[in-house]
């Protein structure tokens, strides 16, 4: 229950943190939202009360969104095209690699220590981010290109742009297959090669090192193509990629090596799509609304994340062919979305 409300919180959020940071600047409510995560943190650690705890987790979650809505909006506010692409792509490395190792790390953590070491840990951190945020971050946003007023009505504005919601479906589409991968693979490992959760988390990494090396490969084409040529590159190699986990999979349904080689295959084609349409998506947006283009492009994500979690809990039989399946109607779902025809509001 903790859990649902931490990403109730972490889902809400950013429908009003955009807006608001688009109206005030990012640096204020940059460290506004610190403030509460910290004292979330130290909550969920000195309560005592289980309604207490559930109540923290929520305010924990619904402050969380710094670092992902401010977090874009403020590289936003620096960067444009390729640029922006390839700081989208470094960060994606981080996006991999910390879920992986969380897992991993609370697990030593919790083995040693009482659970409250992990929110203990968080608050030290986030007293650190404080601190660099308060003395050594400058505001990003100038006060020429705020929005004049608190302003919720832009979302429909992004509904009615074609190029804006097609770039946010899209990297949608992309988040579920890599969120599908996440929520089917530790039942999976688990039941098909009866491995550890120590072993299972360690093999999570191969998953982040795939992604992380094909961001590096996107980093590097970004220097020489254009970001629509690279889209286009990791379009054919998910499509490959997903016949070739079909194939490998079939042909070897009780080899793990052949199971993850698939998955790193995949994995590296979502690297040179996912950064390049959030690039894209920002991109086309004006400077006054990046934060709140920036929320909605989470807040969709997170959508298509409990679209695929909810498929895959379905699964009542844990089967690479049924990860598989979700790839197969996500990749479909991509190429439609990406091909349809946009329709101009004069039309």
């Amino acid at each position: 229950m903790t859990l649902s409300l931490f990403f109730l919180g972490f889902g809400v959020s950013p429908l009003i943190i955009g807006p608001l940071s688009d109206y005030l600047g990012r640096k204020k409510v940059l460290l506004g939202l610190l403030g509460l995560f910290l004292i979330a943190n130290i909550s969920v650690v000195l309560t005592h009360a289980i309604s207490g705890f559930i109540f923290w987790r929520f305010v924990m979650g619904f402050s969380a969104c710094f670092a992902s809505v401010l977090a874009s909006a403020i590289i936003r506010d620096i960067m444009a095209g390729s640029e922006l692409a390839m700081a989208f792509s470094r960060i994606s490395m981080l996006w991999a690699v910390v879920p992986s190792l969380a897992p991993i790390v609370g697990g030593y953590l919790i083995t040693f220590l009482p659970w409250q070491t992990i929110f203990a840990g968080l608050a030290i951190l986030t007293f650190l981010l404080l601190i660099i945020a308060l003395f050594l971050f400058p505001e990003t946003m100038s006060s020429s290109t705020r929005s004049s007023r608190l302003d919720f009505k832009v979302y429909l504005q992004f509904l009615q742009n074609p190029d804006f919601m097609k770039a946010v479906l899209l990297t949608g589409v992309i988040y579920a297959i890599f969120n599908g991968y996440l929520t089917f693979a530790p039942a999976f490992l688990y039941l098909k090669f009866g491995l550890s959760p120590a072993a299972i988390g360690w093999l999570q990494l191969v998953f982040a090192a795939s992604y992380f090396l094909g961001n590096i490969i996107n980093s590097h084409l970004l220097k020489k193509m254009k970001i629509e040529s690279i889209i286009n590159l990791g379009q054919y190699c998910l499509i490959i990629s997903t016949l070739a986990y079909f194939i490998l999979n079939l042909a070897m349904p009780e080899s793990l090596s052949a199971f993850m080689l698939s998955i790193t295959l995949i994995t590296a084609s979502l690297a040179l799509i996912f950064a390049n349409y959030c690039a894209l998506a920002l991109t086309n947006c004006r400077e006054s609304t990046v934060a709140s283009a920036s929320a909605l492009l989470g807040s969709t994500q997170m959508i298509f994340c409990f679209i695929s979690s909810y498929l895959v809990a379905l699964m009542a039989d844990s089967h690479q062919l049924y990860y598989g399946l979700i790839v197969v109607f996500a990749t479909i779902a991509f190429l439609v979305i990406k091909y349809w025809p946009a329709v101009k509001p004069n039309q």
